[in-house]
């Protein structure tokens, strides 16, 4: 037991005589920043390295080197119902929650149940991308923006 403690103390002395070098701090300010999502690290990887995702160097009419741009142009909001939303439409607003907004892209087409209830498979894309799956009356309205702008 005395061995113990006396080991215990001399490594304790030999940790508080080591003098740490400049990259330690710089190693802790690192550690204590907030990080991205790894899809945004990633992104801003890209953008650094070759522009915009999809363009070549040098084509500024649709890119830019600051990294990718959403589109100007408004994306139209139709109302669909549960049943009929398609793969790839993005639902904007959740009607359980008094429209609460969300961004949820489709999946696949729904699945209907023999109550009418539509089971909607979806990625949430409002922040770190994630699935999960909605349950709704068949026949309630949705807010989505349809899939290739096609209403």
């Amino acid at each position: 037991m005395g061995e113990e403690r006396v080991l215990a103390e001399l490594l304790q002395l030999a940790g508080n005589t080591v003098v740490p070098s400049d990259g330690l701090e710089r190693i802790r300010a690192r550690i204590a920043q907030p990080r991205r999502p790894w899809w945004r690290r990633a992104l801003a990887h890209l953008t650094r390295k070759n522009g915009a995702p999809g363009c070549n160097p040098g084509t500024p009419d649709h890119c830019t080197t600051n990294g990718w741009k959403e589109p100007k142009a408004m994306t139209t909001i139709i109302r669909r119902r549960a049943r009929d939303v398609r793969a790839g439409d993005i639902i904007t607003a959740d009607p359980d929650h008094n429209g609460l907004p969300v961004r949820w892209r489709v999946s696949s087409r729904p699945k209907l149940t023999g109550e009418g209830v539509a089971i909607i498979d979806y990625v949430d894309i409002s922040d770190e991308p994630r699935a999960g799956i909605a349950h709704f009356d068949g026949l309630v309205e949705l807010a989505v923006e349809p899939v290739g702008g096609a209403a």
